[in-house]
């Protein structure tokens, strides 16, 4: 819903959710929802323990576009409904 709302979509995350993010984002492409517009990979500071300490922590950002696929979904489901006898008969 959020994709077919805004045309694009960026997902995120940090460390250990990287993995869920970029299989979300494969998932979406292979259904066709959704193209690869930008990946972004980059470090981020993050407080470790009550002692102050930083460490680094990897990030990414995903963004997708909306699929031709699927704006030829929309556009099939949004389309009028051409009726014929048979169907008013129904």
């Amino acid at each position: 819903r959020y994709i077919k709302q805004y045309n694009d979509i960026e997902l995120t995350a940090l460390g250990m959710a990287i993995p869920t993010v970029v299989t979300i984002a494969e998932a979406l492409k292979r259904d066709g929802l959704a193209s690869n517009k930008e990946v972004k990979i980059s470090t981020v500071n993050s407080k470790k323990d009550d002692e102050g300490r930083f460490f680094q922590k990897a990030k990414i950002q995903i963004v997708l576009g909306k699929a031709e696929k699927l704006e030829k979904a929309v556009v099939a489901t949004t389309a009028p409904k051409e009726t014929s006898d048979t169907d008013m008969k129904a």
